[in-house]
């Protein structure tokens, strides 16, 4: 990680404190004549969200306001300090653009783990919402939003390596919002021009063939980020038809050497049929060579998700830009939000200059994800009480 990258990171790291059952942030708010004012805020964990290869996700409530957040607590003695710091930089990068992938708050580290601080979407991810076929005009939907999470993490020279239902997160089924989400296997490459990746890192039933080994011609173990393509048209399978495309690695295999036609039948024996082209384009994502899978951006000029809304589109165009820090998102919060009345409060404010801000760290309108942060204060930390 070069020094720009470093400070990238580094700017986004929480000063903690750990005790029996919280944790604490301190944040400096400014106030007027270039003054800071110390804010602290309290977390507690009230729940666990999902389990990893390497640690837990927890959801955690801040008391004093009632919201929650999602923090993700990595056990450093299982991954690797480069996977750690690969992350944070992934995400880190990717606050940029908070309508297509959740929203990072930030993270703070104790002596074994790393905790990674995310907003909270209580509808999960899409795991919860495809026990039956979904309408193809949300299908379209949420490959369009996915898509469009694709073009900037390709456009940036990440692969995210891991696209399935549950790294798809859920901010409404109505509208349809998604986020993407659970960059732990996602690789940044720092040469735009340099796309081959090496590691086997995808869940098989969603993996691409070359990832899986099954390239026998292959003369090296190189992919692209065309796996994060084969990927996505195997979970725009599932939400159509309600049932895995590849049920087993078997069935993988038996599909890349030719023994398994493509499932055109499928889809087009639905009560609500997919289109000629919706079953165009998912035969041309699921090819079984790389190079005949369409890129992230031509996929989203196909005619199946013409005319669709961008998410993007939906959260007012503000892609891109970098997101403010907590101070000043929560200086420009309050002062937007301070009421009309209580002329006396008001005078008191003008007086000591404009209001600083209260004692969360999500964005108006966000619930975070949560975490088992660890801790005393001082030393080795030990596991938060439920």
């Amino acid at each position: 990680m070069d020094k720009t990258q470093s400070d990238l990171v580094e700017g986004y790291k929480l000063e903690t404190e750990f005790f029996q059952d919280h944790v604490r942030h301190t944040r400096y708010v400014e106030k007027a004549e270039n003054r800071n004012r110390k804010v602290k805020e309290d977390w507690s964990n009230c729940g666990e969200l999902g389990r990893g290869g390497f640690g837990v996700v927890y959801r955690q409530i801040q008391k004093a306001t009632g919201r929650y957040r999602a923090v993700k607590a990595i056990d450093r003695r299982q991954a690797s300090r480069l996977d750690c710091s690969r992350e944070l930089l992934v995400m880190a990068k990717l606050a940029n653009y908070p309508s297509l992938f959740v929203r990072f708050l930030g993270w703070f580290e104790g002596p074994e783990t790393l905790y990674i601080a995310m907003e909270y979407l209580e509808e999960c991810d899409l795991t919860k919402h495809i026990s039956t076929p979904l309408s193809q005009e949300t299908v379209q939907n949420i490959s369009k939003q996915i898509l469009e999470g694709l073009k900037v993490m390709h456009q940036e020279g990440i692969t995210h390596r891991d696209i399935k239902p549950a790294n798809i997160f859920v901010v409404s089924m109505s509208p349809v919002r998604v986020k993407l989400g659970d960059f732990g296997a996602s690789k940044w490459i720092q040469a735009p021009d340099t796309t081959t990746l090496h590691t086997q890192v995808s869940t098989p039933l969603y993996g691409a063939p070359e990832v899986l080994g099954l390239d026998s011609n292959s003369e090296t173990s190189d992919y692209t980020n065309s796996v994060d393509i084969w990927s996505l048209g195997c979970v725009i399978y599932e939400l159509l038809v309600g049932k895995r495309l590849f049920a087993s690695w078997d069935q993988v295999s038996r599909y890349f050497f030719g023994k398994r036609p493509f499932p055109e039948d499928s889809l087009r024996g639905l009560s609500r049929p997919t289109d000629d082209a919706g079953v165009s384009l998912l035969k041309s994502m699921l090819s079984i060579q790389p190079g005949g899978r369409p890129t992230a951006a031509d996929a989203l000029n196909d005619v199946w998700l013409a005319g669709l809304t961008s998410n993007k589109e939906h959260r007012g165009g503000d892609e891109g830009r970098t997101p403010p820090r907590w101070d000043e998102r929560t200086h420009i919060r309050k002062r937007k939000n301070r009421p009309a009345s209580r002329s006396r409060r008001e005078k008191r404010r003008s007086k000591r200059g404009p209001p600083t801000g209260d004692d969360t760290g999500c964005m108006t309108g966000d619930v975070g994800l949560g975490m088992n942060p660890r801790s005393q204060g001082s030393g080795e930390p030990s596991p938060l009480k439920l």
